[in-house]
């Protein structure tokens, strides 16, 4: 990689992080509704960053890092499906008071998980990640002179473009798989964005479908949780 490569992906990194500390304090409030997808959304965006960064890092300091945040989206993520569930039922309007009885105990459940993100995010292994992030991005980086910026972009959307494909095939039935092409979608998506400045016009414009199908699959996502839910 280019020193301009590094340099570049460095920088993405530090503004992710500068996010972090804002995010989490309108999380721990517990009065903001979209604190907890916008914390997860910056994380998100944090680990596909240091995915992509493997070659200019090392795959054992990137992959190091990811896995230090990985708690934290973990538990954001069980309270954000608590959260998608509480929106997807309120949206039925049923009236009988078996369901709201069964709600109202959803909703304590919902306030013990938010108690588990606020400790998550209070805890040391928090403050460590971000602190092993500013770790490798001081750290000297060997560039290789046969590649820069643009190459390294494109190379890094056509990668995740390939791994939607992978996944494009999935069943209207197959939960699973429709997950991971959301998941698939959602890495385009990010990766597109972050590299939007140096892409070409034919691979930028893979943003807008990109969040097309994520919102749609999201969608389908919620629905799917809220049923495996239900029918326990």
């Amino acid at each position: 990689m280019t020193i301009a490569t590094a340099q570049f992906l460095a920088t993405r990194l530090r503004r992710l992080d500068l996010e972090l500390p804002k995010e989490s304090r309108r999380v721990l409030s517990g009065t903001d509704d979209e604190a907890v997808h916008d914390l997860r959304v910056t994380i998100r965006r944090l680990r596909i960053i240091l995915k992509l960064s493997r070659p200019v890092f090392g795959r054992f300091h990137a992959d190091a890092v990811r896995g230090a945040f990985a708690a934290a989206q973990s538990a954001t993520g069980n309270l954000r499906d608590e959260e998608a569930l509480e929106e997807t039922l309120a949206e039925l309007k049923v009236e009988n008071a078996s369901f709201t009885n069964w709600l109202k105990n959803r909703r304590t459940r919902r306030r013990t998980l938010h108690r588990a993100v606020v400790t998550t995010l209070q805890r040391g292994d928090f403050r460590n990640a971000r602190k092993l992030l500013g770790a490798i991005l001081i750290l000297p980086n060997e560039p290789n002179k046969t590649a820069d910026l643009g190459k390294f972009a494109r190379r890094c959307v056509e990668s995740a473009r390939k791994l939607v494909d992978e996944h494009r095939d999935a069943e209207p039935t197959d939960v699973k798989g429709l997950h991971e092409l959301r998941i698939a979608y959602k890495g385009l998506r990010y990766t597109v964005e972050t590299f939007a400045d140096v892409l070409p016009a034919d691979l930028k414009a893979l943003r807008e479908p990109a969040v097309k199908m994520q919102k749609l699959l999201g969608d389908i996502h919620d629905v799917d949780v809220a049923l495996a839910i239900t029918v326990r």
